[in-house]
């Protein structure tokens, strides 16, 4: 069986981003951190999508404009690619 769960950073900073009212959680897979946004369907791939961010831009977004965290989010170059 496989099991995760999201340390503290990640739950930090998707407490902050659902206080500024982002539709965002936050979590990491193979040490990189990435943006997603639940859904509320199932799908073949679930990660498929998620965007690759740093903790200190997401932290500098959060600090400066949460709404820019929607940019962060629409990143196309640093999605996760199917495996």
């Amino acid at each position: 069986m496989y099991v995760t769960s999201s340390g503290r950073t990640e739950w930090e900073l998707t407490l902050r981003m659902r206080a500024a009212g982002l539709p965002f959680t936050c979590y990491r897979s193979h040490d990189v951190l990435r943006l997603a946004s639940p859904g509320f369907q199932l799908t073949e791939l679930p990660n498929f999508g998620h965007s690759a961010v740093t903790e200190d831009e997401l932290r500098r977004a959060l600090d400066e404009d949460p709404q820019r965290v929607h940019r962060l989010w629409e990143r196309k170059d640093q999605v996760m690619t199917r495996r």
